[in-house]
């Protein structure tokens, strides 16, 4: 979905992204309600004790800030083997790259005789202030041709938890895959796994209970068709030549309303105003680690379990397929993103020249509260041969 163009400033830097309570969701997807505003809601916080936790893990770990690496979700991979091949090579799994969870990093190579670029970073706080933290990731599979993006909810504060966790899941999924020990998962499947194992570290670590991230992956096939599955409002955009031949709507409690009431963007940001028109895009409805995640708008279902969103989408040699975390999307429209990569191609740049200058497009804007939002960044794209 686009987002419209900023017509204010965007308030004080506070954590975009939060779940919403169920309670907080039916308020809002209550039709007689669309045209009141929904009032402020607490931010989702850790209490001193589960600080004071988290600070004892980090110096047990020598570095504070230094992500948590869950070892029982690992599938029987050592816990220092594991940390050794993630802070160095980057190669989790075989050829399976990641960056993952309070990391920044890129990635290139092929995929087959597709170009691949991926690249995650903590990018803007409010104005010029970096942000202290990522809670993005990503994960490269060349050999399944898999890509994945994901992005830790903000206001949990530990969101970068349930992305190292989740990336790390798929990790082994896909490489049990590449063995041939077991079957290809489908992409809904993996998704689903990836959900299971963040929802199993909650249990286990009560002070992580909150710990969720949105998640976009995508497959593409021998035939060139992309399967595509998403919770969240991370996005998957297909560019053929300047023009967006596909984009995935966000999982949000603003694409629920414009479904429900027949609505565009636009028209929800006049209805609703600036300020209320982000609390609603923000409000995500479906993620990793939800305790009540939206499976059914049709009937407002609500399960721990996750739903994920698929589409099957035809594409053709020369199309860029590009996954990104909601720092690309809510600064730069789908027609700019495409504008953008389009015009680097035609002036011959590499694929990861385009996501590069695309990243610093974004950067740019973000950088200026009149015009951008601050988030981190996490961007991959793959071109299709």
């Amino acid at each position: 979905m686009a987002n419209t163009n900023h017509a204010h400033s965007l308030p004080e830097p506070q954590e975009s992204k939060k779940l919403f309570t169920e309670q907080e969701v039916d308020e809002l997807l209550d039709l007689e309600k669309h045209g009141i505003v929904v009032n402020d809601s607490e931010e989702i916080l850790l209490t001193e004790e589960d600080l004071n936790i988290i600070k004892a893990q980090e110096k047990v770990r020598g570095k504070v800030n230094e992500k948590v690496v869950p070892p029982h979700v690992t599938d029987g991979i050592p816990d220092n083997e594991f940390k050794k091949k993630l802070h160095e090579s980057k190669i989790i799994k075989g050829e399976i790259l990641a960056y993952s969870g309070n990391e920044e990093g890129k990635a290139e190579g092929l995929m087959g005789d597709m170009p691949f670029y991926a690249v995650t970073e903590n990018g803007i706080y409010y104005a010029n202030t970096p942000k202290e933290r990522n809670d993005d990731g990503f994960l490269i599979d060349p050999k399944s041709k898999t890509l994945i993006v994901t992005d830790g909810i903000g206001s949990v504060k530990v969101g970068y938890v349930a992305s190292n966790i989740a990336l790390h899941r798929a990790a082994v999924d896909l490489d049990k895959t590449n063995l041939k020990s077991v079957p290809p998962y489908k992409l809904d499947t993996l998704v689903q796994n990836m959900n299971h194992s963040v929802d199993e570290y909650q249990d286990n670590n009560p002070s992580f209970k909150k710990t969720s991230a949105t998640v976009v992956a995508a497959r593409i096939n021998d035939d060139r068709s992309v399967d595509i599955a998403y919770a969240g409002d991370s996005k998957a955009i297909i560019i053929r030549g300047d023009k967006v031949v596909f984009t995935t709507i966000e999982d949000n409690a603003l694409s629920y309303i414009m479904w429900k009431d027949k609505i565009t963007e636009q028209e929800a940001q006049d209805k609703f105003g600036y300020e209320q028109y982000w609390k609603l895009k923000n409000g995500v409805l479906q993620c990793l680690g939800h305790e009540a995640n939206y499976v059914s708008w049709e009937t407002k279902e609500t399960s721990r379990d996750v739903n994920p969103h698929l589409q099957n989408i035809k594409t053709q040699k020369g199309d860029v397929l590009i996954l990104c975390s909601d720092g690309l999307s809510d600064n730069l429209t789908d027609s700019e993103i495409a504008w953008s990569i389009n015009k680097s191609l035609k002036n011959e740049k590499s694929l990861n020249e385009a996501i590069e200058h695309l990243k610093l497009e974004a950067l740019h804007k973000m950088k200026n509260p009149d015009e951008g939002k601050g988030d981190n960044i996490t961007i991959a794209g793959v071109q299709i041969q």
